[in-house]
């Protein structure tokens, strides 16, 4: 007889003789599941962390804790000069630069062009004129060469006046561009300034005070949509292998302790945390409590298999080396199956109702 199973089956008995009942249950039929632990929290579908593209100080909040926002809202109004100057300088420069703005050069060089072509018309006249008289024998070879050399420069002449009318405005048309392009990326700066929201849904918290200094790496508030939420799980890396999305999951929070809630496992995310030695995955609700917050803890069992209509015991009457103890004093050995934290499958080794004193 094993000295331990065999002391704790004297205590029992020597409870029963001195008429102190011990623990007792029933073996019971009933479903169980094998599963995989994991811990996590809850939170809000886009929850996100509200940061600035700017720095500057926090000139004041539009909103308050708990308030309802709608994607696009102003949150909060940066106080900072610097973008509202270098937006004015920008707008200064692009009008500066803009088509408007060179309309007289650019008719003077439309003007040359034209009494370029005009010019060019006239001594392709005169030289055609010349031709002519030249064919009928009138006339010198010098007058004939003069007019085509006057005629060979307008053309020449033409052709410099169209290339700097061009140039121009392709000058016009770049600075025009660049100018309005360097506008826009001020006035872009300048609105950062009014820090919006990403979502629809509420301000679960606001980190910063007015008047506090902040840069782009400052967490200013927590936001996110209370309509939808998630659950962020982490599972130990020898159990992450077992798992696979959509598989169904039984979830407890410590806010409704008597509960088990529905969920279903959504994703796993494939890379390790070296520190905790976890995985992080994410799952739904299926059946959600009737009111959450974000970060609530929560502890879950994802559900690795599940039987029906089996002989359950709790773990608790079972000894290490697989042995029960009956009411009458008799020791049996079961065969188990499937165990969770609670309950232990008896395959074979007793029967439904049969009485089992707890060590």
């Amino acid at each position: 007889m094993n000295r331990s199973f065999g002391l704790f089956t004297a205590i029992a008995l020597a409870a029963v003789s001195c008429g102190k009942k011990p623990d007792s249950i029933s073996v019971q039929t009933e479903s169980i599941t094998r599963a995989v632990y994991a811990s996590g929290i809850v939170k809000s579908a886009g929850q996100y962390q509200v940061f600035s593209n700017t720095a500057g100080l926090i000139s004041q909040w539009y909103v308050k804790e708990g308030d309802s926002i709608r994607e696009g809202q102003p949150l909060l109004l940066l106080a900072n000069d610097a973008p509202r100057l270098k937006a004015e300088l920008a707008r200064i420069i692009a009008e500066s630069s803009s088509a408007a703005a060179n309309d007289a050069r650019l008719d003077d060089l439309r003007n040359q062009v034209a009494l370029a072509r005009l010019r060019l018309s006239n001594d392709s006249l005169m030289l055609a004129r010349q031709q002519r008289l030249w064919n009928q024998q009138i006339g010198t070879q010098a007058e004939l060469d003069m007019r085509q050399l006057a005629n060979d420069q307008s053309r020449k002449s033409l052709a410099a006046a169209m290339a700097r009318l061009q140039d121009l405005q392709k000058q016009t048309t770049f600075a025009e561009a660049r100018g309005n392009a360097s506008l826009a990326l001020s006035r872009s700066a300048e609105s950062d300034l009014v820090v919006k929201s990403k979502v629809n849904g509420r301000v679960f918290s606001i980190l910063r005070e007015p008047g506090e200094f902040i840069s782009t790496h400052t967490p200013l508030a927590v936001a996110g949509d209370n309509s939808a939420w998630i659950l962020e799980l982490q599972i130990d890396e020898y159990d992450v292998v077992k798992v696979r999305p959509g598989m169904d999951i039984a979830v407890r929070l410590d806010s409704y302790k008597d509960s088990v809630f529905k969920a279903q496992l959504r994703k796993v995310y494939p890379i390790m945390n070296e520190r905790s030695r976890t995985f992080t995955a994410e799952a739904v609700f299926v059946q959600a409590p009737p009111l959450l917050y974000p970060n609530l803890n929560v502890e879950a069992n994802i559900v690795l298999e599940k039987r029906d209509k089996v002989l359950t015991i709790p773990r608790e009457y079972l000894s290490e080396q697989g042995e029960v103890l009956k009411e009458d004093g008799s020791r049996v050995k079961v065969q188990t199956g499937l165990m969770d934290y609670r309950k232990v499958e008896i395959v074979s080794g007793l029967k439904e109702g049969d009485k089992l004193i707890r060590p």
